[in-house]
């Protein structure tokens, strides 16, 4: 708009013929350098701040993604320890192990928690078999390197014994 109005005043001067030729060409000189002043400044620096503005918000999109996922990182450390299953102990069951060998359980009393199970594994040259004294268990009759296991759920203590060799005997304490 300025330039237009500049361009309008000079041709005014020019068509006219004012008498003093001097001011006429002065005010020409100046004018185009001032145009040229006036636009530069205003056109590149808008360009210059559009790009720098895009790499701006370019740069805050980069950083704000890090910050994001870094903060989702922090949410999930700080949940786990507070979730009350994180508290509770898990008490996995265990398995103990009685051998059936030379004629006898061994080791002939064993103790358990509550849930664990008790292996018998036979390793001799006869059959042998396990049977509770209260009638909670009977394995069938193994051979050398057969196994029966049963899991303890009550507490208390059971007698055990082999059906086929009564001298063999055992106990299973559960806690």
């Amino acid at each position: 708009m300025k330039k237009l109005l500049s361009i309008s005043l000079i041709s005014m001067f020019v068509f006219v013929g004012c008498a003093a030729k001097n001011r006429v060409q002065e005010k020409i000189e100046n004018v185009p350098v001032e145009v040229n002043k006036a636009v530069e400044p205003e056109a590149v620096p808008v360009e210059k701040s559009e790009v720098k503005a895009e790499e701006k918000k370019t740069e805050e999109v980069k950083t704000e993604e890090p910050k994001a996922e870094e903060a989702k990182v922090e949410e999930v450390k700080t949940e786990e320890p507070k979730t009350e299953e994180s508290k509770v102990e898990v008490v996995v069951p265990k398995t103990k192990v009685v051998m059936m060998s030379d004629f006898a359980f061994s080791p002939n009393v064993v103790t358990v928690n509550a849930g664990d199970s008790v292996l018998w594994k036979h390793d001799d040259v006869a059959a042998h078999d396990g049977v509770s004294v209260d009638g909670l268990f009977k394995s069938p009759v193994l051979e050398k390197g057969g196994s029966f296991s049963f899991k303890f759920e009550k507490a208390g203590t059971y007698e055990y014994y082999c059906s086929i060799h009564p001298s063999m005997k055992g106990t299973i304490v559960v806690q």
